[in-house]
């Protein structure tokens, strides 16, 4: 006895994606990814989010957007202004010539890094 066709039921179904992180064409595993946990706005040359209008935070989300479509790597060889300089510059440790400290909170040991955004915030 064969079961009755149910064509909401199925295009609900063929609405989900139908890819894995296994699939050759899913590169999610390679991209940017962001983590704002650490993020410290209690040093005195820090930008403090909440006062920014409207259009900067706009700006920021469309460049994190714009910068997650793209494996690390890539924006590290991705130059931006001058020819010794690339939209992201690892440092390693802390860098020395620096307006701020290392923030206790941030394990010692960690690779430090900077995106070049345009405009405020930068």
């Amino acid at each position: 006895m064969s079961k009755a066709s149910n064509s909401r039921k199925d295009r609900f179904i063929n609405e989900f994606s139908q890819s894995s992180l296994e699939d050759e064409k899913c590169d999610i595993i390679k991209r940017c990814k962001f983590n704002f946990s650490y993020f410290d706005c209690n040093q005195e040359p820090a930008a403090d989010i909440a006062t920014w209008d409207e259009s900067n935070l706009q700006e920021l989300f469309n460049k994190l957007k714009h910068y997650s479509q793209q494996a690390l790597s890539h924006w590290q060889q991705e130059r931006i202004g001058s020819v010794r300089t690339h939209v992201l510059e690892v440092y390693g440790s802390f860098p020395r010539r620096s307006q701020f400290r290392h923030p206790p909170h941030v394990p010692s040991d960690v690779d430090w890094a900077r995106f070049r955004l345009d405009g405020k915030s930068d």
